[in-house]
This record gives structure tokens, sequence and C-alpha cells, in this order.
């Protein structure tokens, strides 16, 4: 991260959250990845037009919901997260940044993980790649 600001109620953000649910977060790391995310989540604007997408990797990469302002539905879809398998964090976040990419605003790609990817056909730089394109 280079630099952080807050936005203000007029520019519109768009953020796709990214949920690591490999097996290594059981137990007390998802339900803090989880807590994170709905305390995100709680301060987003969303009366101001802000959206936030919710994506989760294990073996594979899941859309769990796409880009909405329904805060009660994204943490609904958050609580419902569970996990199991290897970590597939390069692949994750390049579907990420590809699918943010293409909305309008400001963008942001988040993700909630504890480590290293072990499972992605995607390198480190192929998403460093997508990111700066």
């Amino acid at each position: 991260m280079t630099n952080v600001s807050q936005l203000d109620e007029t520019e519109v953000l768009k953020v796709d959250m990214v949920a690591d649910v490999s097996g290594s977060m059981s137990g007390q790391p998802i339900q803090e990845a989880k807590e994170s995310m709905s305390n995100f989540i709680r301060s987003v604007q969303f009366s101001a037009g802000d959206m936030v997408e919710l994506t989760s990797f294990s073996t594979g990469v899941r859309l769990e919901q796409e880009f909405c302002g329904d805060e009660g539905l994204l943490l609904s879809k958050i609580n419902d997260l569970y996990t199991g398998d290897s970590t597939s964090l390069y692949d994750a976040l390049y579907t990420a940044v590809e699918r943010t990419a293409a909305q309008s605003g400001a963008r942001c790609v988040m993700a909630f993980t504890d480590g290293q990817d072990n499972y992605s056909d995607c390198t480190r730089d192929d998403v460093v790649d997508a990111a700066q394109r």
C-alpha cells in the first residue's frame, strides 16, 4: 500500500473484498477475518453509492456476491463463509483485480488472508501486471 485517503461522500467507491477460506483459516483466523470484514462493511458509505463485492477462495475462486450496495446482504454472505482445502490466493486476486478494474469510480481490492499461495495457476507477477494495467 502506498497511499490511503478518506473519500468524501461525492466519490463512489467500488471494493472487492477477497476472503481466504482455505483450511489454514479454520477457527480463530476466519472468525477474526469475518469480524474485520463486517466492521469494514459497516463503515462503507452505501448511501453515497459505494458498492462492495465479496470473493472467497480456497482450492478455487468463488464469487460470493457481485458488487452491491446492500449492507445486510453482504454481512449475511460474510457470516456464511466456511473454510477448507488449499489456497488459490493469486488466482483470487487476479480475478478480483480484473472484475474491479471494469467498474467506474474509485476502486480497491482488499484481501483478508493469513498467508502464502499454494494452489494458483496465476503468479504474483500476473496479479501485479493486471493491477498496473
